[in-house]
């Protein structure tokens, strides 16, 4: 008589520690079809969104995922060791959908630009244009500015169904010190036009 009673303590014990843990890592979905996450939901979502995979030495992550009708839109931004930073990119070289390698990152100042106006109060870690040639170390993780930021993106069309939905990847990468990076990707994805209507 005492096995079951015990058992389902036990049960009750994981599905109440299950129900925990999945309330604290919940998505926060908005009306306005946008969800922001950090943390292991993020990372969660930046596989479901960008189909990468972050090590286990990422930090600082976030995601951002917005629906407006037929228009996709997700941004990312995590810290990662610069030695993982090709690996991550190269992960979506195949398919319909390719991120810009690594060796594609220079310095230029129209893609920063173009990243850094997509700025929004909903993603008040988003500061990507936030540069200096030298930041001091002393800063917290999340005001430090990134120093020589790179630049890379990748604009292609691809079909989904019967539709045709033009697409652009931004990645921006900086140093944060001699062993980190932070990383900036910003996705858009919408019907080519008439495709929409």
């Amino acid at each position: 008589m005492k096995r079951p009673v015990v058992g389902s303590i036990a049960l009750v014990l994981i599905l109440a520690g299950g129900l925990y843990l999945a309330w604290q890592y919940k998505d926060r979905v908005r009306e306005d079809g946008t969800r922001a996450t950090s943390g292991a939901a993020a990372r969660s979502a930046i596989q479901a969104s960008f189909g990468i995979i972050l090590p286990a030495t990422a930090s600082g992550v976030y995601c951002y995922e917005e629906d407006l009708e037929k228009t996709k839109m997700a941004f990312a931004r995590f810290d990662i060791p610069t030695i993982d930073l090709p690996t991550i990119l190269d992960q979506r070289r195949d398919g319909d959908l390719a991120f810009p390698m690594a060796s594609d990152l220079k310095v230029d100042g129209e893609t920063l630009g173009q990243m850094g106006a997509q700025r929004d109060a909903r993603r008040p870690w988003w500061n990507v244009d936030r540069t200096d040639s030298g930041a001091g170390s002393g800063a917290s993780a999340d005001s430090r500015t990134l120093r020589n930021p790179t630049c890379a993106q990748k604009l292609g069309v691809r079909n989904s169904g019967s539709a045709q939905l033009r697409w652009r990847v931004q990645v921006c990468a900086g140093d944060l010190d001699s062993m980190t990076s932070r990383v900036y990707i910003a996705f858009s994805e919408e019907p080519t036009a008439g495709q929409g209507k």
